[in-house]
């Protein structure tokens, strides 16, 4: 007997940024399956205007995105949170995909698909189940805000986003699904775009440098001698191509 068709909230944290998050809304839209439900969880200065058929929760002026993810997956009325930043975007088959691979793959919790950092040179990533769970501790290996998809029951559970991270949030949830034995599963068929601007995201490097270093704290008695050298060469790298290791 076929499984029902999955219900799936969306749910965008955004901080004034009124311009993109409008096209971030325009192009879900596009999708060729509707979401069921969008929540445009809106932590910024001056308050949001949401489209119809789109719900706006109002959040705590600058309390970061994981605490407006956490937020909006608290209200959301459906069983699966896709997660989608505010400046980024997804293939057009990405929601008609994910349900099909919600049906065909019950047992998983966590689902994920490649992702393409665009820029003038895009960089594809690809989480490999197998491969990559353990090295989420010491880098990300293509686990982030915009191609994540959790059954809400279970994210409540673990606690959701970190909000004390300022980075690697999303790859520090990532290692809670992996390390609880939650079933992954990752679709080749859609695709989330990571859109490049001159606005700064959370990756920038003193962003991931203090985020990097607040994981490894947490984590590093879980983590190998080699996970740890790891880790500490990800931080340094990160430290020079922000031009902190000249000053």
């Amino acid at each position: 007997m076929p499984s029902a068709e999955p219900r799936i909230s969306v749910i965008i944290p955004t901080c004034d940024r009124h311009e993109r998050v409008a096209l971030c809304l325009s192009r879900l839209a596009r999708q060729q399956r509707a979401p069921d439900q969008v929540v445009l969880v809106d932590n910024g200065l001056e308050p949001v205007t949401a489209p119809p058929g789109v719900e706006c929760l109002r959040a705590p002026v600058r309390c970061g995105a994981s605490q407006a993810r956490n937020l909006g997956a608290a209200v959301a009325a459906h069983p699966w949170l896709a997660f989608l930043d505010d400046d980024d975007h997804w293939s057009d088959n990405y929601l008609a995909d994910l349900a099909r691979e919600i049906r065909q793959h019950p047992q998983a919790t966590l689902h994920l698909c490649p992702l393409r950092v665009e820029g003038p040179q895009p960089l594809d990533k690809h989480f490999q189940v197998g491969r990559d769970e353990r090295v989420l501790l010491y880098r990300n290996p293509g686990v982030v805000g915009s191609n994540l998809v959790v059954h809400r029951d279970t994210f409540l559970s673990l606690g959701g986003f970190d909000a004390s991270l300022p980075a690697a949030e999303d790859r520090a949830l990532g290692w809670r699904f992996v390390a609880q034995g939650q079933g992954v599963q990752v679709s080749d068929r859609r695709r989330a775009h990571l859109n490049h601007h001159e606005g700064e995201r959370l990756s920038h490097w003193r962003s991931r440098l203090r985020g990097n270093w607040r994981f490894y704290r947490a984590h590093r008695s879980v983590m190998s001698w080699r996970e740890q050298g790891k880790a500490m060469a990800v931080m340094a790298l990160c430290l020079w191509q922000g031009g902190g290791w000249r000053r």
